[in-house]
């Protein structure tokens, strides 16, 4: 039996965690674009449904937890953002959530990220109302849309941490633990194509948390090492931020 699946395990903070869990000595199951155990593009519905189906078939219908970690930065196709950060995840989660329920102490997380609250109203855009009512079609058209892939990306992000929230009173009930992490900068590829887009600001290229340091990924991993852990058992339906202080800078009067 494959104890942990995660998406997006051949780098950045998905590489982090599967190490971390490597060390740990359980069985990791990686998904991703290019090399793992299983190979699957994530940006499209056939994709997503190779993934899903390759997943349990090598676990056999039984895994006890899911990292959905695999995403695209906000520098490429917004369109293709859209897909991968909130199509891709959420199909994983459904997808996986019958596997979940037949594991072990099952928990889940979600990588969102600190960007997420950083668009203005982010519930009325068009961008996120597409996506919260799943038409792909219609979220990759308000996605060509935006100024910057940037806002794409916020706002995928937003959109798959509520469904996190979303699916909270349902999961519980099946006794399957979920929740999102938000990061802010991490030192990953990401960060890197995000830092060399010359179409942002410098302030917002260079910019530190208030920490005065950008994040390494094995700090992600452990707060999501936690999350899987019965040392959270109590922890359900939750948005945690670990960004050096960013959200706190941001939304002083707001959590």
């Amino acid at each position: 039996m494959h104890e942990i699946v995660i998406t997006g395990s051949s780098s950045g903070i998905g590489a982090a965690v599967a190490r971390s869990h490597q060390r740990q000595g359980r069985t990791v199951l990686g998904v991703a674009h290019d090399r793992g155990e299983v190979v699957a593009d994530l940006s499209t519905p056939a994709g997503r449904a190779r993934a899903v189906e390759q997943v349990l078939a090598r676990s056999g219908g039984v895994i006890d937890a899911l990292v959905c970690s695999a995403g695209l930065p906000p520098t490429g196709d917004p369109a293709q953002i859209v897909s991968v950060n909130h199509f891709g995840a959420v199909a994983l989660i459904d997808g996986l959530f019958e596997a979940l329920r037949a594991g072990h102490q099952p928990a889940a997380v979600v990588i969102a990220s600190a960007g997420a609250v950083h668009v203005p109203e982010p519930q009325d855009h068009p961008l996120a109302q597409a996506m919260a009512a799943g038409d792909e079609a219609a979220a990759r058209a308000e996605a060509a849309r935006v100024d910057h892939p940037l806002v794409a990306y916020c706002l995928s992000k937003y959109a798959v941490a509520c469904a996190v929230r979303e699916r909270a009173m349902r999961w519980a009930a099946a006794g399957v633990r979920l929740n999102a992490v938000a990061p802010g900068p991490i030192v990953t590829p990401l960060l890197s194509a995000m830092q060399s887009d010359t179409r942002l600001p410098e302030q917002s290229r260079n910019f530190l948390p208030p920490l005065g340091r950008n994040g390494q990924p094995e700090e992600v991993a452990d707060l999501v090492d936690f999350l899987l852990s019965q040392k959270s058992s109590f922890i359900h339906g939750t948005v945690l931020f670990i960004d050096g202080g960013i959200d706190a800078l941001a939304r002083t009067h707001r959590f």
